[in-house]
């Protein structure tokens, strides 16, 4: 990775998506540009969302945070 590059930060949102999670991320993962990193924000999933989204944690720039109460689309 060129440690010049600029970091881009992608944030993707989910609330009960689980049946789409693998190919929002695998879309995410396969974009070329070395330097970027995923954040993963759950707001209370009700579906098993959270067990999809767990799969991606082992990909170094990527981060998942899951809310214990939903709080709305924007925040």
């Amino acid at each position: 990775m060129n440690s010049t590059a600029d970091l881009i930060s992608v944030v993707v949102t989910n609330y009960i998506h689980a049946s789409y999670l693998d190919r929002r991320m695998e879309s995410q993962l396969a974009q070329t540009y070395l330097n970027l990193e995923i954040i993963i924000v759950d707001n209370c999933s009700i579906d098993n969302s959270l067990d999809v989204l767990r799969k991606y944690n082992k990909y170094n720039n990527d981060k998942v945070f899951a809310l214990s109460n939903n709080t709305g689309f924007v925040n």
